[in-house]
């Protein structure tokens, strides 16, 4: 057989103000049938309708306590100031990029101006070569109309 529980016990051992753990003590004196609901108002000094509000949040609060929760720390919410900075910081990085290529391509059109050039502009393509057959002589009889 296992051991037994002391609530009150574990209640006084929890982090918690005197006045919380008094009101906790008593909703659990009540569902284990130790007090009925109209003691536990004297006790408290509430209505019946407190007393259930009481109850019910504290049993909702231990239903939300034992929810599965995800593995490890909760993300750290990002500051939109600090996300303004990391888009404008990657963005002066791309412009610094730019700025080098550009500063390449000046260089090279000062000492290498000929590399830019349009490679058409440096040589024409060789004429082309038909391989139809040539046109009759002109001034025949067939090329005349009658």
């Amino acid at each position: 057989m296992g051991r037994t529980v002391n609530a009150g016990r574990l209640v006084t051992t929890m982090d918690a103000m005197n006045e919380a753990k008094r009101q906790l003590m008593t909703i659990l004196d009540v569902l284990a049938g130790k007090l009925t609901i109209t003691e536990a108002c004297e006790r408290l000094g509430v209505s019946k309708a407190t007393f259930h509000r009481m109850r019910d949040q504290a049993l909702q609060g231990a239903l939300d306590g034992l929810v599965p929760q995800p593995a490890g720390r909760p993300a750290k919410p990002v500051d939109p100031k600090d996300q303004k900075i990391q888009v404008l910081e990657e963005r002066i990085a791309d412009l610094g990029v730019e700025l080098e290529a550009e500063r390449a391509r000046t260089i090279v059109a000062l000492v290498k101006p000929e590399l830019l050039k349009d490679r058409s502009e440096k040589k024409s393509p060789p004429p082309m070569i038909s391989n139809s057959s040539p046109e009759p002589p002109r001034g025949g009889s067939d090329s005349r109309p009658s």
